[in-house]
């Protein structure tokens, strides 16, 4: 899953939400965000299972785009 560009809170907390759940299903999640997280939301849950990641060259069935 991925966010846009400088994300904010809601897209961020978006991505920490799924991700929470998407793990509790038991699936294998790649969470990214081009600028990574930023200081003040870090204290996001899963916040740091989000990467830095300007490319992905991976294949998957499902990406989501927050």
């Amino acid at each position: 899953m991925a966010c846009h560009i400088n994300a904010d809170g809601d897209a961020l907390g978006g991505m920490t939400a799924l991700l929470s759940l998407l793990e509790r299903l038991k699936k294998d999640v790649t969470a990214v965000s081009t600028g990574g997280v930023p200081k003040y939301l870090q204290f996001l849950p899963f916040s740091n299972r989000i990467g830095l990641a300007p490319r992905v060259d991976s294949v998957f069935d499902a990406v989501f785009i927050l």
